[in-house]
Parts: structure tokens; sequence; C-alpha cells
């Protein structure tokens, strides 16, 4: 047998088998998920949907542009604490804009390890930061949001525990299982922070934690993000759909989940079936799936508009301007932080 293969003729390695079988295991999620969508709605005609987004109040819709605001100001703190982390200094009203659009971006279009990283490496570089420091700044976003929703779900899921539909097709009949598996992992997380203090390496990668207070930060932010995200869509649900807040916490962190393991891009169509399948029956479909139209416009398409425009203007702005001091990278500025090595 060759070394890391199931045979020596076939060439099949284990890492080609697992590649393999959870593009299939997405395949069949997303089948299964758009058949529940076709279930739900199919005593219900589109007419029904326009109706009921036509007949969304106007201050839920301003509610929701509010909150949409408040949350994406949330998520420049995700890059702003990543340059501070590594050592890195740059004016906030820069760091906004690399991360507004590349959040903007990548929530539409998915795939954030191209988009979002392709935004913010034109800015960056172009602001003096290296492309290895670019890097590291999306490995901490993204430690930094996977542990705020693991603090949330984890929390959501445990202490207020959803029942799972049987349509859901599950080894478990509640979330409870899923919160106390998050929060272990988060709890090993600030652990490590508080005793580590060596690299953490991971077969080639290797990374040097945060401290604590930066940990604990990292999670308050990303909390702070995911909580304004789900108030977006919760204001534009039809009154006492969802119960509280906190209930519908659950169903939005569910979604949220289910999207991401799919791997769909943006999550657009998972998301909304398991919101429809988990809130129809305090609701119409047709009302529900209206307000999630609204939240798509409004969460998603709305940013990616504003930051064509901002990206476009800044092209427009640099290529007409001279070539200033600011837009080449010094050698210091290009000096790699020794705080956070991939």
């Amino acid at each position: 047998m060759g070394h890391g293969h199931l045979d020596g003729s076939s060439g099949i390695s284990w890492k080609d088998l697992v590649h393999w079988l959870s593009l299939l295991a997405g395949f069949l999620v997303l089948a299964l998920i758009l058949w529940l969508l076709h279930r739900q709605l199919a005593a219900y005609r589109l007419a029904d949907v326009i109706r009921d987004l036509r007949h969304l109040p106007p201050d839920r819709l301003a509610a929701a542009l509010a909150l949409t605001g408040l949350s994406y100001f949330t998520l420049t703190g995700y890059d702003w604490m990543a340059l501070r982390f590594l050592g890195r200094g740059l004016p906030y009203r820069r760091v906004a804009l690399a991360a507004f659009t590349a959040y903007a971006v990548s929530h539409t279009v998915g795939f954030d390890a191209l988009s979002g990283t392709g935004v913010r490496y034109r800015l960056y570089t172009a602001w003096g930061v290296s492309a290895f420091n670019v890097t590291k700044i999306m490995a901490f976003n993204g430690a930094t949001f996977w542990l705020g929703f693991l603090t949330m779900a984890g929390t959501v899921f445990f202490a207020a525990p959803n029942i799972i539909p049987d349509s859901v097709v599950l080894p478990f009949q509640s979330t409870r299982p899923l919160g106390a598996l998050f929060l272990s992992a988060v709890a090993a997380y600030l652990i490590l922070t508080v005793r580590r203090h060596t690299p953490l390496k991971i077969r080639d990668w290797e990374f040097t934690l945060p401290p604590p207070a930066t940990a604990g930060a990292q999670l308050a932010l990303a909390c702070c993000d995911i909580a304004l995200a789900a108030a977006v869509l919760y204001v534009l649900l039809p009154a006492g759909t969802a119960g509280s807040y906190p209930a519908f916490l659950a169903v939005f962190l569910a979604a949220q989940l289910t999207g991401i393991l799919t791997h769909v891009p943006g999550g657009v169509g998972v998301f909304e079936t398991i919101v429809v399948v988990l809130l129809s029956p305090d609701a119409p479909a047709p009302a529900i799936l209206a307000s999630l139209v609204a939240y798509r416009a409004i969460y998603y398409l709305l940013p990616l508009g504003l930051a064509a425009v901002l990206l476009g203007t800044r092209e427009i702005v640099v290529r007409r301007g001279p070539l200033t001091r600011e837009s080449i990278p010094s050698p210091s500025e290009q000096k790699e932080s020794p705080r956070f090595r991939v």
C-alpha cells in the first residue's frame, strides 16, 4: 500500500477521498434543502410573496436599514482589531473602507478566501501592508467570527434548544448537543489563550494566540456582529412570527450554520429554507419569504452596491491622481510582524 493512498494502484489519497465525500455530502444536503423549500411553498403562488413584500411596514424597513448600518460598522472592528494585533497602524477611515467593501462583496458573492481577500489585498497593499499580513488579517478575522458564532450558537442552542423537525434528518432531536459541543470549543480556545505562551502548530500552520484580553474582545465583537445581523431579519418578520428575539436567534444561527456547511455562496436558498421550515408553523410561508427577500436586499445587495460605488470611485481617483508617497509601501511598512506567523 502506498503511503497516504487507499491502494498502490488507484493513486487516490485519503485527502482526495475526504474532499470528494464532503462535496457529495454538501450536494445531497443542498438537494434535500431545496426539496424542503419546494414542499413548503408548493401550496402558494409567487403573487402571494410579492403581495406580502409590498405590505412590509415602512418603520420596519427603516429599522432594518439602521441595524444594517450598525452591523457593518461593527464588521469594521474585525480588521481594526486584526491590524492592532499584528502591530500595524492605519487610519480608521482606510480600515473601514477595506473592511466594509470586503465584507459587502464576500457576504453576497461568497468564497471569502477569494472575494474578501482580493478586495483587502488591493487596498491594504496600496497602503503599505504586505500581502503576507493581509493573509494574517483574514486568518484573525476568521477566528474572531467563529469564536463569536460558537459562543452565540452554543449558548442559545444549549439554554433554549429548538426541537428539530422530523423533515430535517439529523442524529439528534434538539440543538442542545450542538450547543454543548460549541461551548466546549470556545472554552478550550479561551483556556489556551491564558495558559499557552508558545505558538500553536497544526501541521504546516503556526499560530501565535492572542492574549486573553484580545480574545475577550474578539468574542464580544463577533457576538455583537451576529446579534445585529439577526436583528435585521427579526424586525422584518411579521409580528409574532418568531416569538422573542432569543428564540428567533436560535433559528437564525441554525440557518446560518447550515448555509456555511453547504458552501453555497451567501447561503442563498439554504438559509431561506431553514428559516421557512422552522418558522412556518407560526406564520404563512409567503410572508416569511417576503421578509427574507427584503433581508437579502437590505443586508446583502444594498451594501454590495455601495461597495461597488466606493471601490469604483477610489479606482478613478487613484488612476487620475499623481502617484503619491503613501501609495508606495516603504521597507519599514513591509516588514513582517513576528507576533503572528502562518
